[in-house]
């Protein structure tokens, strides 16, 4: 009606937009048709509907936290009201609405950088300087003590206790639930994908698994991946020179993803899903379904190959099938490029829980061919949350504080402006910055 009203001068309608919304007020206030929680979540649309030097801190607060992945438009007109006004905390409450939702813009992370050493919050604040720098931003003053704050280790060792909680709880966090439950049924019978395939497609060629070289990464990651019980390797694996075309699909390879811990994590567990016997694409799983569910015994004789699927549809168990029935359902939805996607973010994001990795993880990453969105998936997922929450229950943060000296914060708005300088921005020499953190 507002548009209407400004574009075609003639439009008859007399209300203005005040009343409007006082109006929708009341009825939302009085009326007892509504859902409660959805009443206030369009209470609190309603609030923030007013112009900018009328805006009040408060109603920005009960907006964050009501409303579920606000815009990206919304938070930045909100952090621009923060910022003019000098309201620190809720300036670092917006930046952080911002990365949760995965707007990762260089600035806001910068400012978030700021507020998160400014309210002693180091682990945050190292995993923000890890992302950053993986992006080659410029931060002089901070690279080096970077380097020696325990963030950029070039061995990690894979964490325990891992169980298939964590998946729904953590790898799943803003994931939508179908996407979600794809994985977890990838991960009951995805090891037996690449053996069904096999078997109806001769254009795929896999070998048993052979034992890698003794002491090496591979050895010591296999090694590991034994220890997560719900997670069974398969008895077959795609072989090597079938490797090399799926990583111009997105899906990373050995080849390609070598020489870090993090790297072969990742490609061990494409392995383990199923996914790259299928590259990644859960389309190519629509012909094999209904090979697997016929049961006339006069197709067996005229497609031996039915034959060979249905025997090995009996053979998974009952978790198993239960799973690849949904798998059958989920391929025939249009939205299953999406879901696609979604299985490759959440394999990355499983196998940092796995290798804490973080430089490693996002460098692997920038060396593939993997969508952008993956990328930037993996970077939100760093600093979300979900993930902060899995390191302080498991023990992982880090502690090492950042120097706080008071010009670090002010130069990290000079860093957009300015050149790397030959002293620190915070005074002193970079050798006693370094002796200053060791101690």
């Amino acid at each position: 009606i507002l548009e209407a009203q400004k574009h075609h001068h003639d439009y008859a309608f007399d209300v203005t937009f005040p009343a409007l919304k006082k109006a929708a007020t009341q009825y939302l206030e009085n009326s007892p048709i509504h859902n409660p929680v959805h009443a206030q979540i369009m209470l609190s649309l309603l609030a923030v509907c007013v112009e900018d030097d009328q805006l009040e801190a408060d109603t920005i607060n009960t907006f964050l936290d009501r409303i579920n992945s606000p815009k990206y438009h919304q938070l930045k007109r909100f952090l621009t009201f923060a910022r003019h006004r000098q309201l620190g905390h809720l300036s670092y409450k917006i930046v952080h609405e911002m990365i949760q939702n995965g707007y990762l813009i260089s600035g806001e992370l910068k400012s978030y950088l700021s507020n998160s050493m400014k309210l002693q919050k180091s682990d945050e604040a190292w995993r923000t300087t890890t992302v950053l720098l993986a992006r080659t931003e410029s931060l002089p003053y901070l690279e080096e003590l970077w380097q020696v704050s325990g963030e950029n280790r070039k061995t990690y060792y894979m964490t325990q206790n891992l169980d298939v909680s964590v998946i729904q709880k953590t790898v799943g966090y803003r994931m939508a639930e179908s996407s979600v439950n794809t994985f977890l049924a990838l991960q009951k019978c995805g090891y037996r994908i690449p053996e069904l395939v096999s078997h109806v497609s001769y254009r795929h060629q896999v070998t048993r698994w052979k034992s890698p070289p003794e002491n090496s990464l591979e050895e010591r990651i296999l090694d590991s991946l034994k220890g997560y019980l719900w997670l069974k390797r398969p008895s077959k694996r795609v072989a090597e020179n079938y490797v090399h075309p799926y990583a111009a699909l997105g899906i990373p390879g050995v080849p390609h993803m070598a020489n870090s811990d993090y790297s072969i994590c990742a490609s061990y567990l494409f392995e383990y899903l199923g996914l790259i016997g299928i590259q990644g694409d859960l389309f190519r799983l629509a012909p094999l379904f209904p090979l697997t569910t016929l049961t006339d015994q006069t197709l067996y004789k005229q497609n031996p190959t039915k034959k060979i699927a249905v025997k090995w549809y009996r053979s998974l168990a009952g978790e198993e099938r239960m799973a690849w029935l949904h798998l059958s359902r989920v391929t025939a939805k249009k939205n299953c490029l999406d879901i696609a996607q979604d299985m490759m973010k959440m394999t990355f994001r499983l196998a940092l829980l796995m290798i804490p990795s973080h430089y490693q993880a996002l460098k692997a990453l920038q060396r593939t061919s993997v969508p952008l969105a993956v990328l930037r998936d993996l970077e939100a997922f760093i600093l979300s949350d979900a993930y902060s929450e899995f390191r302080v229950a498991g023990n992982m943060t880090l502690k090492v504080p950042i120097p706080s000296y008071p010009s670090i914060h002010s130069s990290l708005t000079d860093l957009q402006e300015s050149s790397s300088q030959d002293v620190l921005p915070f005074g002193g020499n970079l050798m006693n910055s370094k002796t200053k953190l060791a101690s």
